[in-house]
């Protein structure tokens, strides 16, 4: 395993572990080289005993990004970028230390922080512009991820300015860089964009929706938990799922304060009308010799669903809530079982039942769909607009100088188990 950060404080030491934590699904060298971005930026940031905000920055920043789990010149990239945006390292040490490819994406980091300023207006089509010209422009698809990370250090430190800039941010944020996001397909794993700038916007609306949430999470915890531990139960206990069936991956998750608000404003709605606060999914991996004939694919999914109502008997299924989208897909070709279920107290929970063949589809495949859910529809309106941004920025595309921009800057918990019955979990933001 990677060495101890053993340049710096012992203060810092475990916060670096975290972070070294969060980059373990790396190999073994690529962990050393986030190592060694971490010492390259302790020995440039930290004072005498001091504790530098730009190093903080970093490791946030480096968090962020390997939550995402990239290659790892990404998760180098914004670690460093705080030190160099801040003057105290060049880059041209950055490329001596760790190579072109961590380089380019902070030189595309650095200039795409400044388009926000050069369109000035957010609405709704200079920010359609701006978000197909950073997908269209941007060299590396990693950069646009740090982008995204520096976004959200941004908004949680938002409280240090004054009002009035805090709105144009979280405007920003929703307009630009939380559809980004999606377009990108990490919206999911990005949610505080879409929280923090709702936060910002709208502050009782957003302590309305999270008290209530906060009561009903309070009410489902042991609830979900035993859920999951039930229908694990009942899916070993199927027999042609047995035969069939590697693994199970059960998660849970709970909707973000601002997605439950979204669904509020869209389809108004009250609090209580929302159905789906809570969800499972339940994927499915089966076993080599049976993944590939579609028949399995399929009854595997409905044997599962018949396992979880057995599991969840004390439940209500109300009529018309079962949706079968995998013995008849969806028009974009998404497959999945859809329900939801009522416990006794009457609080709902949305089911979802795929293989892992269909929640790589659903999650990675359909690009277009991930594009289209961004507002990203057409690249060719923003041609002319890129030409002019990058006439106005040809130094920063050159590399002979590096504009600065003076601004600073739903919970998922998975049960994971085989027919052995061994069973591990993990918890993520969603």
């Amino acid at each position: 395993e990677p060495t101890a950060p053993d340049q710096l404080s012992r203060q810092w030491a475990n916060v670096c572990e975290a972070l070294m934590t969060q980059s373990s699904y790396l190999p073994v060298e690529e962990q050393e080289g986030v190592l060694g971005a971490v010492r390259f930026a302790g020995e440039r940031l930290l004072g005498e005993g001091e504790v530098d905000a730009e190093f903080g920055e970093g490791l946030a920043l480096a968090g962020v990004v390997a939550a995402l789990q990239p290659t790892s010149p990404a998760v180098i990239a914004a670690m460093l970028l705080p030190c160099v945006r801040s003057g105290e390292a060049s880059m041209e040490e950055v490329r001596a230390k760790f190579g072109p490819v961590v380089v380019s994406i902070l030189e595309d980091v650095l200039w795409l922080r400044t388009l926000p300023d050069k369109v000035g207006l957010v609405d709704d089509d200079s920010s359609r512009v701006l978000r197909e010209y950073i997908v269209a422009a941007t060299r590396d698809h990693r950069a646009v991820t740090v982008l995204l990370a520096d976004r959200i250090q941004l908004l949680r430190r938002s409280e240090s300015v004054p009002v009035y800039e805090q709105h144009l941010r979280a405007l920003e944020s929703l307009q630009v860089f939380s559809p980004l996001a999606h377009a990108l397909g990490v919206g999911k794993y990005l949610w505080e964009l879409e929280d923090l700038s709702f936060r910002s916007l709208f502050p009782d609306s957003y302590s309305s929706v999270e008290s209530w949430q906060l009561e009903l999470w309070e009410q489902s915890d042991a609830m979900m938990e035993q859920a999951k531990v039930d229908v694990l139960d009942a899916l070993n206990e199927n027999p042609y799922l047995v035969s069939t069936v590697e693994r199970y991956a059960i998660s849970s998750r709970r909707k973000s304060v601002f997605s439950t608000f979204k669904k509020m404003f869209r389809a108004n709605k009250k609090l209580e009308q929302v159905q789906d606060v809570f969800a499972m999914r339940v994927v499915i991996g089966m076993k080599e010799e049976r993944r590939r004939e579609q028949k399995h694919q399929v009854r595997v999914c409905l044997e599962a669903y018949q396992s979880v109502r057995v599991a969840l008997v004390g439940w209500t299924e109300p009529r018309g809530r079962f949706k079968d989208y995998v013995s008849f897909p969806k028009n974009n070709g998404y497959q999945s079982v859809h329900t939801t279920v009522y416990n006794p107290s009457g609080l709902p929970l949305e089911i979802q039942i795929r293989t892992e063949e269909m929640h790589a589809a659903a999650e990675f495949g359909d690009a277009s769909h991930s594009m289209y859910k961004g507002g990203i529809k057409s690249l060719s309106a923003v041609q002319r607009f890129a030409e002019v941004v990058k006439r106005d920025n040809s130094a920063v595309l050159l590399g002979d100088s590096y504009e600065t921009s003076s601004q600073g800057g739903e919970e998922e918990t998975e049960v994971e188990g085989s027919q052995d019955d061994s069973v591990e979990s993990e918890s993520e933001e969603e």
